[in-house]
């Protein structure tokens, strides 16, 4: 058989179509993937700022009785404070109290002071 008398091989017209979709959906795929991703960065940002805000605005009273008391002093005076605490607020004579730690850095920042 003569070589020039074979017909000359078709042109592959269904790999560029392959090679396309593949890139096509790979490229979908990583776009989506990096919403979700980016999505769930920003939410773990926000609730791990709450949580450290939350830890770091925490006053602590010390009483005389020994008991000690983590919350927030809503107002305090020469005889009496206010402090709220996760299960309600309360009010004591600071005669009952020992001392007051507040934490200065939380208040600057929010300019209550």
């Amino acid at each position: 058989m003569d070589p020039e008398a074979l017909p000359a091989p078709k042109p592959r017209k269904i790999l560029p179509l392959i090679f396309f979709g593949a890139g096509l959906l790979a490229g979908i795929t990583l776009t989506l993937m990096t919403g979700i991703f980016g999505e769930a960065q920003r939410s773990l940002r926000a609730y791990t700022s709450v949580r450290l805000g939350q830890f770091l605005d925490t006053d602590i009273l010390y009483l005389k009785t020994g008991d000690v008391l983590k919350g927030h002093v809503l107002s305090q005076d020469e005889n009496t404070l206010w402090f709220e605490f996760p299960k309600g607020s309360a009010q004591f004579s600071m005669s009952d109290v020992k001392r007051v730690d507040k934490h200065y850095y939380t208040r600057y920042a929010k300019g209550l002071w």
